[in-house]
């Protein structure tokens, strides 16, 4: 199952956003889920957030969740994409409450009962 990670990105150094957002895709990737990083779709620093919006949002429509990290709430971004996730009955995840080692009993259960 595709889950896209949100965070806050804007505003931040790439030595700052890059570590937490590829910790999150290895660690979802070792759960037994497919992580959309945000990070790998080639968008240019000080990008601005409505423009990256635009390469960000078609790609969390093809995912079936959404994991944001314990920042997101400090993101216009990643707010939009958790609005949208919300409005598209996505499933929603959130590090805070479903840390990691959570994420793996959940894909079990979701591929259970497919």
């Amino acid at each position: 199952m595709k889950i896209y990670i949100a965070g806050k990105i804007s505003g931040l150094l790439k030595e700052e956003y890059l570590p937490k957002f590829e910790k999150a895709e290895t660690e979802l990737r070792a759960a037994g889920w497919e992580p959309v990083n945000p990070c790998k779709f080639g968008i240019l620093d000080h990008t601005p957030p409505a423009e990256a919006l635009k390469v960000c949002l078609p790609k969390l429509e093809k995912c079936s969740a959404i994991y944001m990290l314990s920042d997101w709430r400090d993101s216009l971004g990643a707010i939009v994409e958790h609005s949208m996730a919300k409005h598209n009955q996505m499933n929603v995840y959130y590090e805070e409450w479903q840390p990691i080692e959570h994420m793996k009993k959940i894909i079990e259960e979701v591929l259970w009962n497919e």
